[in-house]
C-alpha cells in the first residue's frame, strides 16, 4: 500500500505541476489569439470537434482503458490491442472523410468540411500512440505523461501563434492541433517502451471488446451530453456564438480540465489495483472529495465573482457578452468537480453500467432543456440548462457512489465543509473588497481591470488559506504533505 500511496501522491504533484502550467499556458495562448482571431474562428473549430469527438468513440473501442484496468499484460495482449486501435483508427478516418460534408450541412457552414477532413488525421495518428500512452498510465508515470502534455501544449502554442501572425484563419489552429497530436504520440511511443509485433490473441480481442462496448454505450451517450450545447447553439444561433461559449468555457473549466482531471487520471489505476477492498476503497475516495472541493469550490467562487475582471483582462471588451456566460459556467464546473470522482471508481469496481445510466439519465434531461430554453433565451438559455441538468444529476451520482462502497452521508458532508465554510467566507471578502474599489479614493481599479483582478486573487487567496489554517488546520497540514513531503501525507 505504501507503494501505490507513493505512485498516487507522486503521479498527483508531477500532473498538476505541469498541467497547471499548460494550462495557464494555453489561456495566454488564447488572450493571444482571441486578439487575432475572429469569434467565428473559434466557434467553427469547436464545431469541428463536435465531429471529430462523435467518431472519437470508434477509434479506440474502449481498448485502452481495458489495457489499465487488466491486471496482467504480456506483448501479445499489447499488441493486440494495438493493431485492434490501429485498424479501427484508420477506418474511422475514412469515414471522417466521407461524412465531413454532411457534418457541415447539418452547421450550415461548408468551411467546416475541409476542416472537419484535416482534422480527421489525428484518427490515424493516435492509432500508434493510444496503446503507449494507455501503458503509460496503467504504469502510473505519470511524470513522464506530463511532461509530454506539457511539450505538445508548447508546440500548440508556438504554432498556432506563429501560424495566426502569418494568416488569422481558422487554419492556424487546425495546423497547431495537428503539429501537437503528432509530437505527443511520438514522445508517448518512445517513452513507453512497447515493441511492435504482429501478434493477435482472439479472445483477448473478444475480451477488449466486450469490457470496451459499454464503455462505448456509455462514452456516446456522454459524447451527446457534452457536445448537445455546440450541437444547438450551431445549428440555432450560429458559429460566432459557438466562439462566444467556447472561451468562456475554456477558463471556467480550467480547475476540471486540468486539476480534477489529472487526479482522477491518477485515481483510475489506484483504485483498480485496490478494488477488491471496499474499505479502503471508502477511504480513499472521500479523502479525494476533501482534497477535489478544497481546490474546487473556491476557485469556481472566485471565477463567478471576478468574471468581469479576468474577461476584460484576457480577452478585451469585444468579448464583454461572455462574462455572464462564464458565470454561470462557474457554477457547472463546481457541481462537477464535486461528483467527478464517481466514473473511476464505477469502472474500477467493475461497475460501468452506473456511468452509462447516469449519461442516459443526463440526456434525457439535456437535450428537450436545451432546445427549448436556447430557442426561448439564447446563449444564456444554454448555459443555464447546462446547470440545471448537473443540479438535477450530482444527488443521484453521490447515490451511486455509496451503493457501490457504501459510505454515510455525515463522512460525505464532513469531507465538503472545510471547502464550504472557507469558500463563503473568501468569497464575502472578494465581494467586500470589490464594493470597497468602487469609493472615490479607490476609483483607480475603476480604470484597470487587471488591477482590480489582481488585487482580489491575492485578498482572496490570503483569506482563504488563513481560514483554511484556523478552521481546519488537518486539511492545511495533509495538503501541505501532499505537496511538499511526497508520499508522507495520508492518501
Amino acid at each position: 500500500m505504501t507503494s501505490l500511496k507513493h505512485r498516487t501522491v507522486s503521479g498527483f504533484k508531477w500532473q498538476v505541476i505541469l498541467q497547471v502550467t499548460t494550462k495557464v499556458l494555453s489561456v495566454g495562448t488564447f488572450a493571444i489569439l482571441a486578439r487575432i482571431l475572429d469569434p467565428s474562428v473559434f466557434g467553427l473549430f469547436a464545431l469541428a470537434f463536435v465531429a471529430i469527438d462523435g467518431l472519437s468513440l470508434f477509434k479506440a473501442f474502449g481498448i485502452d482503458a481495458g489495457i489499465i484496468q487488466r491486471k496482467d499484460t504480456n506483448d501479445t495482449i499489447k499488441n493486440t490491442a494495438f493493431w485492434m486501435v490501429t485498424i479501427s483508427g484508420t477506418s474511422v478516418f475514412l469515414f471522417c472523410f466521407i461524412l465531413a460534408p454532411f457534418a457541415a450541412d447539418f452547421f450550415r457552414n461548408h468551411d467546416a468540411a475541409s476542416v472537419i477532413r484535416a482534422l480527421g488525421i489525428i484518427f490515424v495518428v493516435n492509432g500508434f500512440g493510444k496503446i503507449p500512452s494507455a501503458l503509460l498510465t496503467r504504469d502510473m508515470k505519470f511524470k513522464t505523461i506530463s511532461i509530454i502534455q506539457l511539450i505538445g501544449g508548447i508546440v500548440n502554442s508556438i504554432c498556432a501563434i506563429g501560424f495566426a501572425l502569418i494568416s488569422p484563419s481558422i487554419w492556424s489552429l487546425v495546423l497547431a492541433y495537428l503539429a501537437k497530436t503528432v509530437v505527443m504520440d511520438v514522445l508517448s511511443w518512445y517513452h513507453s517502451g512497447f515493441r511492435l509485433r504482429f501478434a493477435f490473441d482472439g479472445k483477448v480481442a473478444r475480451e477488449f471488446l466486450s469490457f470496451g462496448s459499454i464503455l462505448m454505450a456509455g462514452g456516446l451517450v456522454g459524447y451527446i451530453t457534452e457536445n448537445i450545447n455546440n450541437i444547438a447553439v450551431g445549428r440555432l444561433l450560429g458559429t460566432t456564438k459557438v466562439g462566444y461559449m467556447a472561451l468562456a468555457n475554456n477558463v471556467a473549466s480550467f480547475i476540471n480540465t486540468h486539476f480534477t482531471y489529472l487526479i482522477l487520471r491518477v485515481l483510475f489505476p489506484a483504485y483498480s489495483s485496490i478494488q477488491d477492498d471496499k474499505p479502503e476503497l471508502q477511504r480513499v475516495y472521500l479523502k479525494i472529495l476533501k482534497y477535489i472541493s478544497l481546490f474546487t469550490i473556491p476557485f469556481c467562487l472566485a471565477l463567478a465573482i471576478l468574471s468581469r475582471e479576468l474577461v476584460l483582462t484576457l480577452y478585451g471588451e469585444k468579448w464583454h457578452m461572455i462574462i455572464p456566460i462564464m458565470q454561470v459556467a462557474a457554477f457547472i464546473q463546481l457541481f462537477a468537480s464535486i461528483v467527478s470522482g464517481a466514473g473511476p471508481l464505477y469502472m474500477a469496481c467493475g461497475r460501468p453500467k452506473y456511468a452509462l445510466h447516469l449519461a442516459l439519465a443526463g440526456l434525457a434531461v439535456r437535450i428537450p432543456l436545451v432546445i427549448f430554453m436556447t430557442q426561448t433565451w439564447g446563449l444564456m438559455g444554454t448555459i443555464l440548462s447546462d446547470l440545471f441538468t448537473n443540479m438535477l444529476l450530482a444527488p443521484l451520482s453521490i447515490l451511486l457512489v455509496r451503493k457501490t462502497i457504501a459510505f454515510s452521508w455525515a463522512d460525505f458532508w464532513k469531507a465538503l465543509k472545510p471547502s464550504l465554510l472557507c469558500s463563503g467566507l473568501m468569497s464575502a471578502v472578494i465581494i467586500g473588497f470589490k464594493l470597497l474599489a468602487n469609493l472615490p479614493f479607490l476609483n483607480f481599479f475603476a480604470s484597470y481591470p487587471f488591477a482590480l483582478l489582481l488585487a482580489c486573487t491575492i485578498v482572496g487567496c490570503i483569506t482563504y488559506g488563513a481560514a483554511i489554517i484556523l478552521f481546519d488546520k488537518s486539511s492545511y497540514k495533509e495538503v501541505k504533505d501532499l505537496i511538499f513531503r511526497l508520499g508522507k501525507g495520508a492518501v
